[in-house]
């Protein structure tokens, strides 16, 4: 029988010391780097956990760009699930209708203007104080579909570029060469 199977694999990473993305071959004119730039993502919410109970919170949205693989940008509130508020944010977070829940991140860029990373600022009036560090990490899960087994997929991303519009990450399409240094 050659049904179909899907896999998830979730990628955290916090990309905010380093060079998330390469830079696209571009003119030969310096441009300016980029400023911090606040964006608002609109997530979707699922509430309630086997392993982490009822207060456990998990937000989602799709990666905004096109992909053959399912991709979905995630935070999981794990750790807030224990705390002595979860059950007032669990209750805020559930007031709001689905795939409305305002998320703000500030976006960062390095020297070159590449975008390099995410910050999570707050959940609507939730400041990012209110929450444990790793609570506010943003995750990327793709899906992967395989017909056969041991056969090998690859997804391609520019983690965390795609989580965002591309008028603000500046989300690279393509790799450049690579061409060596002169001394």
């Amino acid at each position: 029988m050659n049904s179909l199977r899907s896999g998830s694999l979730l990628v955290i990473v916090l990309c905010l010391t380093g060079r998330c993305v390469a830079q696209s071959a571009g003119s030969a004119e310096a441009k300016p780097a980029p400023g911090p730039a606040t964006v608002t993502l609109l997530m979707d919410w699922t509430r309630g956990d086997r392993y982490y109970g009822f207060h456990f919170i998990e937000l989602r949205a799709p990666c905004q760009v096109p992909s053959e693989q399912k991709c979905e940008c995630k935070m999981e509130f794990k750790e807030m699930s224990s705390k002595d508020n979860a059950a007032e944010f669990a209750d805020y977070v559930s007031s709001f209708e689905h795939k409305k829940i305002p998320v703000t991140f500030k976006l960062s860029y390095t020297a070159d203007g590449v975008f390099s990373g995410a910050l999570m600022q707050g959940v609507g009036s939730w400041t990012r104080d209110a929450f444990p560090m790793n609570d506010t990490l943003l995750g990327l899960a793709i899906t992967i579909r395989r017909s056969s087994p041991g056969q090998v997929q690859r997804a391609k991303t520019t983690y965390p570029a795609d989580c965002f519009p591309s008028s603000v990450s500046g989300r690279v399409t393509e790799l450049p060469k690579s061409t060596p240094k002169s001394p």
